[in-house]
Parts: structure tokens; sequence; C-alpha cells
């Protein structure tokens, strides 16, 4: 899904907004929305953010492990134990 259907996607399922497209018109350009409509929609655009950053990480653990970067390397091993927190944190947050 690209950005740009992801956007799209969120507008509709939180703001009530069928289309991000300019039509040239205030009737069909602007809208009212609610702040909680707001809020769930900046929430749903974090998360999918996240999501996709979780994967990324998951993937550099995968070669990370299979080539054993860092392993008996003290320079490597702060930034293994670093990332190890962090992909930890993200696996327990998502």
């Amino acid at each position: 899904m690209t950005r740009q259907e992801r956007f799209t996607q969120i507008a509709k399922q939180h703001l009530g907004i069928e289309t991000l497209e300019t039509r040239k018109s205030d009737a069909l350009d602007f809208h009212e929305v609610s702040v909680w409509g707001i809020v769930q929609a900046l929430d749903a655009a974090y998360r999918a953010g996240r999501g996709e950053l979780l994967e990324v990480c998951e993937a550099i653990d995968a070669l990370w492990r299979k080539h054993g970067f860092g392993d008996d390397d003290a320079e490597s091993e702060p930034i293994w134990d670093a990332f190890q927190r962090a992909l930890t944190n993200a696996r327990r947050d998502s």
C-alpha cells in the first residue's frame, strides 16, 4: 500500500473523508471533523508507521543473527544491546 493510499484509508475510516484529492471546491475540500476523530487518525498513522519500522527491525535482527555480526566484538556489543532493547520494547508496545 502506498503512503497516499494509507492516508486515504485513515481519512475514510477515522474522519469520514472519502478522498484526499483536491477538487477545487470549498464544499468538497474542507471538512469539519471532531477532535477525537483527529486523535484516532493520528494514532492510526502512528501505528502504521511503527508497524513498518518494526518489520524493518525484525529483518535487520534476522540478518544480524544469521551473519553473526557483533559476535565477540566489543565495539558492536553496545550497539547490538541497544538495538535488542529497542526491538523488545517495540514488540511489546505493538
